[in-house]
């Protein structure tokens, strides 16, 4: 999905479920702040629960990682990362980096701080109440700063819907739309003894699979993968799995 933003500032992130790009969102901060001192990011969900998921499970593995890899060459750099709660901080010598994990219910996060960037994570979801302090936090970026938004969609004439499709083609924000398949783990082999009968084999393809196929490539296992989505979410297979954009919103 980076190839797909072509250095753009501003993104609005259309994506399925369960494919990694609030992870690789939060390795591109964390990058960035590694690379700047007195860097200030926000990171905003709906509340407070799933922004200390975001911390707990997304962030705190990925900073782990950094310090069992990379350790040696952050002592080099003279660099610091500390992960305490719902806060990162980049230490260097030139000053101190922060993101800010928050909620968009505590209209107080993140307020008064100047940013660098701010991101919105499952945007289709995030209630009025959150409003306001999106608006603030989006205020306090500058002109050249960074704003994201990702989610995957929740039916139509919401803000995330109203935003995307404002802004494709012609908008001031990037779209980027990712279909399911993108994912390379979005697959699953035959002979699995929890996957039904039907589909634990070799089968048919319907017309519209063979077209996809012809298409993009794709392989028995990641329509079995998909057929599978298909038995567990029925319709909004659509909306969690989508093939294009426009079926994403249903």
């Amino acid at each position: 999905h980076r190839e797909q933003m072509g250095g753009a500032r501003r993104i609005i992130i259309l994506k399925p479920r369960r494919i990694g790009v609030t992870v690789a969102e939060m390795m591109k901060w964390l990058t960035f702040m590694l690379c700047r001192a007195r860097t200030n990011i926000a990171v905003a969900s709906d509340d407070r629960q799933s922004a200390e998921v975001i911390a707990e499970e997304i962030l705190g593995p990925i900073v782990e990682t950094l310090k069992v890899e990379q350790g040696e060459l952050l002592t080099y750099m003279g660099v610091k990362v500390e992960l305490i709660k719902r806060q990162l901080t980049v230490q260097h010598p030139q000053g101190k980096s922060t993101l800010y994990i928050g909620g968009l219910k505590d209209e107080t996060f993140a307020l008064g701080i100047d940013l660098v960037g701010a991101h919105k994570t499952e945007a289709a979801y995030v209630t009025e109440m959150g409003k306001k302090t999106w608006q603030n936090l989006t205020n306090a970026v500058p002109s050249w700063g960074f704003e994201t938004v990702e989610s995957t969609a929740e039916g139509v004439g919401n803000d995330f819907y109203v935003d995307y499709f404002e802004n494709k083609d012609h908008g001031p924000r990037k779209t980027v739309f990712l279909a399911w398949h993108v994912r390379e783990t979005a697959k699953v082999e035959a002979g699995r003894a929890e996957i039904p009968a039907e589909i634990r084999g070799n089968f048919k393809l319907r017309p519209f699979e063979v077209e996809m196929q012809a298409r993009f490539g794709l392989t028995l296992e990641q329509f079995r993968f998909y057929r599978l989505r298909e038995l567990l979410d029925g319709v909004k297979v659509k909306q969690y799995y989508p093939w294009n954009d426009m079926e994403a919103f249903i």
